[in-house]
């Protein structure tokens, strides 16, 4: 499955109706009723899916693939920094018994956090790069960058 990213866009979020298992007893609804529900809750398409014959994968696959707005997902150009920044933020977890970044309060601004990782390892990260950095760690759950995605707000320096 493609990687759960945040993605800090304007653009609407873009949603399928999918019945698994369709070949095990055909599907709970008419044709007509399902279009309905799919034009009433603002699904962009229903697919009707088998993992065992594959019917309807194929096509929920290039849906998915269309859907996402990939020159949107942020760029991460330095994986070695990335690297690093996942360390740096995993030594602040306050659950660790040794902490090397420094007493760091478990709540920081990502300007404070950008000052205080390149401080650490004598590196200059662009801002930009640096909050698309912080995205991918909130896409694993190694941070949390406590912004407001659904409004389609930017993560800022003061967030």
């Amino acid at each position: 499955m493609l990687d759960q990213i945040r993605i800090n866009t304007k653009k609407k979020l873009v949603k399928f109706l999918v019945a698994s298992r369709s070949d095990v007893g055909g599907l709970p609804a008419g044709a007509d009723r399902i279009d309905a529900f799919v034009r009433e809750n603002g699904f962009a398409g229903f697919f009707a899916t088998s993992a065992k014959s594959g019917q309807g994968c194929d096509e929920l696959l290039q849906a998915i693939r269309q859907a996402i707005p990939w020159e949107d997902l942020p760029s991460v150009s330095s994986p070695e920094v990335l690297r690093k920044l996942r360390e740096f933020v995993n030594d602040l977890n306050p659950a660790r018994k040794v902490t090397k970044a420094g007493d760091v309060p478990a709540m920081v601004t990502i300007a404070e956090l950008l000052q205080r990782f390149e401080s650490a390892h004598k590196v200059k990260v662009p801002q930009e790069e640096f909050i698309s950095y912080l995205e991918r760690l909130e896409a694993t759950d190694t941070a949390d960058v406590l912004v407001f995605h659904s409004t389609g707000a930017a993560p800022k320096p003061e967030d």
